[in-house]
């Protein structure tokens, strides 16, 4: 998976969502994902984030973890990456959970290792799982 870093502070949902579909095969940068006439300027909306999903392939699932003690057991049986909500106000990938740290790439900053206390502190108990569906190609999108 490639760490793509946010370009504005509305850019983090795209960064995340760009660097899930680098996981599965698809290079797209953020302004290959980014349409001016869809996004409002506070940031990706769920309709775009649905839009998108039916563009690339992917099927998309939404989960509220309540309980924080149960927290750690849930995600480590999802399959990663999922993308979690962050200080209420932010995106962040999750890669990784280890006994003491939880791995996230973090679109602001780039790949961090969170301890886990920290890490119960920063999460919201919102997080998005996604896997490809049938048609998704894998691609690497020209630069030039």
């Amino acid at each position: 998976m490639k760490i793509v870093l946010q370009n504005s502070e509305q850019d983090c949902l795209l960064a995340c969502y760009s660097m899930i579909l680098s996981n599965f095969g698809k290079d797209i940068t953020i302004n290959s994902l980014y349409n001016k006439e869809m996004i409002p300027p506070d940031g990706l909306s769920v309709a775009y984030l649905k839009y998108l999903n039916n563009k690339y392939k992917l099927d998309m699932k939404v989960y509220r973890i309540k309980e924080q003690e149960k927290v750690f057991q849930v995600i480590k049986k999802m399959k990663k990456p999922i993308v979690i909500h962050w200080n209420f106000n932010h995106f962040v990938v999750v890669k990784s959970i280890r006994k003491k740290y939880v791995e996230i790439i973090n679109p602001e900053i780039g790949k961090i290792k969170v301890p886990n206390k920290e890490f119960l502190k920063h999460f919201t108990g919102l997080l998005l799982t996604f896997q490809p569906e049938k048609g998704f190609v894998k691609e690497r999108e020209n630069l030039e």
